[in-house]
């Protein structure tokens, strides 16, 4: 069992996997930054780009867009009181005063 757990470990920490991760968050913070434009929209635009990935690296890559947009999205929350997506809304209230 543990095993497995190693070589899961193994085969998502490659450097084409880490890459990958790399340009989803940066990609998710560029979508993030849009007031109005998140991470739903940032994902539902790149959903094709994954078709020909292997399936660990297209969730890695889907996965960092997300968490790139989440914390993307802080930026015009706190600097313009605009959050784009609802996970911003506390943020805005908070950060803006």
């Amino acid at each position: 069992m543990l095993d497995a757990l190693i070589l899961g470990f193994s085969n998502a920490f490659t450097l084409v996997n880490l890459c990958f991760i790399f340009l989803g968050v940066a990609t998710g913070l560029l979508f993030g930054v849009l007031p109005g434009v998140g991470s739903i929209t940032a994902l539902s635009l790149l959903i094709p780009v994954t078709f020909y990935m292997s399936p660990v690296t297209a969730l890695a890559f889907l996965i960092g867009i997300t968490k790139g947009g989440t914390s993307g999205g802080a930026i015009p929350a706190i600097l313009i009181n605009a959050p784009g997506s609802a996970e911003n809304v506390a943020t805005a209230r908070d950060g803006y005063p």
